[in-house]
């Protein structure tokens, strides 16, 4: 009973850091676990979900080159969904997509997807077992 306890406890805290990614300080000398929750680019703040669960909002001066560049580029283009939301909106079943998580099967595992287009055509799969 205790093993299933440990097991569970220890899947989940994998599960709530798998968006996280190591950050490094502008000077490099701290570093420390999180996921972005939010970036705003005019006014160049982060909002970062620390490992511990703590959320922590900072200008991106205090980080790393490498970080800024992540932020700017990459997380950005992965989270930029603004034209994918207005093709969403109008649709019935799509305007549902905006407020679920999607998860797509990556090998064994489920991973958590982002729209990049609104899709031309629904699947839905409903099955019961009793």
């Amino acid at each position: 009973m205790k093993a299933t306890i440990l097991l569970t406890l220890a899947g989940f805290a994998m599960l709530t850091t798998l968006g996280a990614r190591t950050w490094t300080s502008a000077e490099g000398g701290k570093t420390f676990e999180g996921e972005v929750v939010s970036y705003d680019a005019e006014g160049k703040t982060v909002e970062v979900r620390m490992s511990s669960g703590k959320t922590m909002k900072f200008t991106q001066d205090k980080l790393s080159e490498v970080d800024i560049k992540f932020l700017e580029e990459e997380w950005v283009a992965e989270n930029n969904a603004s034209d994918v939301a207005e093709q969403l909106a109008g649709q019935k079943v799509g305007a549902k997509l905006l407020t679920t998580t999607i998860h797509q099967l990556d090998g064994k595992k489920f991973k958590e997807v982002k729209l990049e287009s609104a899709p031309e055509y629904y699947i839905l799969y409903f099955s019961a077992s009793w």
